[in-house]
């Protein structure tokens, strides 16, 4: 089953900054944090998550830098998506092996 249709929580993961705060564990949220960047155009599963928060935090803990990777819960939504029975027309994609060169 394809991940993003799963059951599963999903989270998008951000580079954040904070202030007034000392983690002691890469697991620790921050009470507060600025969002700074996503790390990627994407969605992760609980576990992928995980290890990405542990080794970018891990590294962070060692550093002097207030910067924190943090997982925002989200939830997928399909916009323009079509239900069952409905009359489609479909997208047109070129055919590689006869489109013309750029």
């Amino acid at each position: 089953m394809d991940r993003i249709a799963s059951a599963q929580p999903l989270f998008r993961l951000w580079i954040a900054s904070y202030a007034n705060w000392e983690p002691q564990r890469w697991n620790e949220a921050p009470p507060e944090a600025v969002a700074l960047e996503p790390v990627a155009d994407t969605a992760y599963t609980e576990r992928e998550a995980t290890v990405f928060l542990e080794g970018f935090n891990t590294a962070m803990l060692s550093g002097d830098r207030p910067l924190w990777a943090v997982a925002v819960p989200v939830a997928l939504r399909y916009e323009g998506d079509v239900q069952a029975g409905a009359v489609v027309r479909g997208h047109v994609f070129a055919d590689q092996a006869t489109a013309s060169p750029a």
